[in-house]
């Protein structure tokens, strides 16, 4: 029997080379994860400006179909006015504004009708 141990062998450990290929190759991933990661990050702030800057312009449009769709026509008995305005600006001869009203006013449980409001839109 011979109980010589054989140096030139090792059963149950990794090599140096296996060691260092193995960090290059979890590099390599994680260097590809980031980038994938933070290029979602930016597309996702660039989303978030777009959708911050085209939100306004939505809102007001929304308001100003609302309005319009509740416009009230001029009445006889002076509550609602003539659609026009009286507003002048030295200079000018168009109109400065434009008055309207609408009843798009807040709707509750106790008025299930909207307020008559006068509506001023000018640029």
């Amino acid at each position: 029997m011979n109980l010589a141990f054989d140096h030139g062998k090792s059963a149950g450990a990794f090599t140096l080379i296996e060691l260092v290929m193995a960090l290059a190759i979890a590099a390599v991933v994680l260097a590809a994860i980031n980038a994938v990661f933070f290029g979602a990050l930016r597309l996702r702030a660039s989303t978030v400006a777009v959708a911050e800057q085209t939100l306004p312009v939505e809102r007001a449009v929304e308001i100003i179909k609302n309005d319009l769709v509740c416009i009230r026509p001029p009445s006889t008995n002076g509550y609602i006015g003539p659609m026009g305005t009286d507003a002048t600006a030295v200079g000018m001869t168009k109109p400065l504004l434009l008055e309207l009203y609408t009843s798009s006013a807040q709707i509750s449980d106790d008025v299930p009708w909207g307020d008559v409001q006068k509506i001023d839109y000018w640029l």
